[in-house]
């Protein structure tokens, strides 16, 4: 067995353990998505998930915007507000990044396919983006 199934296996493990618990994201506009938010006008094709924590990912959400967001969408900066279940050094990184300011760019740079960890603000990140870290 390859380092990789043997990491893949345990990380899997480690998620199904995690609390799936209805999340709240907020867009850098102010608008709400998921728990609490206004209920969404669906048009054949819109794609929609119930956002939860340790499930759903930045590139959900990019997708429940739209899908030409999801396809040129690089990477989210993610400023979590409250997080739900342990953090461990297989699903938090061990790269010490994780201190916050209050600038225009605070948060952490987070994969697209990177699970959310509870309610929190979201940027979808382009090469168009103003944002230094999307370049």
């Amino acid at each position: 067995e390859s380092i990789y199934d043997t990491i893949k296996q345990r990380r899997d493990e480690e998620l199904a353990l995690k609390p799936q618990t209805p999340i709240q994201v907020v867009l850098p506009d102010g608008t709400l998505m998921g728990r609490d938010a206004p209920e969404r006008v669906l048009k054949e094709g819109d794609y929609d998930v119930e956002l939860k924590s340790w499930n759903s990912t930045p590139l959900d959400v990019a997708r429940m915007i739209s899908d030409g967001l999801a396809n040129v969408a690089v990477v989210a900066r993610v400023t979590h507000t409250k997080r739900f279940g342990d953090m461990d050094a297989v699903t938090a990184g061990s790269d010490g990044m994780d201190a916050l300011d209050e600038s225009e760019n605070a948060g952490e740079l987070w994969d697209l396919n990177r699970v959310l960890e509870g309610d929190c603000k979201v940027s979808i990140l382009t090469f168009d983006s103003d944002d230094e870290a999307a370049k």
